[in-house]
């Protein structure tokens, strides 16, 4: 009877344990699950702030120089016409870097570099 009573004693710690480790799991998965809630709000401060840092660095306005043979002003043939159709230039004026000479009206045109062309044309 005794060491029944030893072996109950022992099984009712035990279970007291386990029942302790299992309340301590609990909430330890409670927390977990509250710290990646807070992560990921983190997460999305950080890139709506590096969103908009990254727009305000798009506004910063340099200027580089470059040579005429480092330009290439590439149009559609099919724009405009001889007679300065489609914008109010002509294809001269279009085709003015490639023999030379640049447009009048730059506004419109992208600056990249030569493997970023590469990359679009591999497209």
């Amino acid at each position: 009877r005794n060491r029944r009573a030893d072996l109950e004693e022992s099984l009712q710690e035990i279970q007291k344990a386990v029942e302790e480790i299992k309340k301590r799991n609990q909430q330890l998965v409670a927390k977990d699950k509250e710290i990646e809630k807070e992560q990921a709000k983190t997460d999305s401060e950080i890139q709506k702030f590096q969103k908009e840092k990254q727009k305000q660095l798009n506004e910063v306005e340099i200027c580089f120089p470059l040579r005429i043979s480092q330009l290439q002003c590439c149009d559609d043939d099919d724009e405009g016409s001889e007679d300065g159709e489609g914008g109010g230039e002509s294809r001269r004026e279009r085709e003015g870097s490639r023999n030379g000479h640049l447009p009048r009206e730059l506004s419109k045109y992208v600056v990249f570099t030569r493997t970023a062309l590469l990359q679009l044309i591999a497209r």
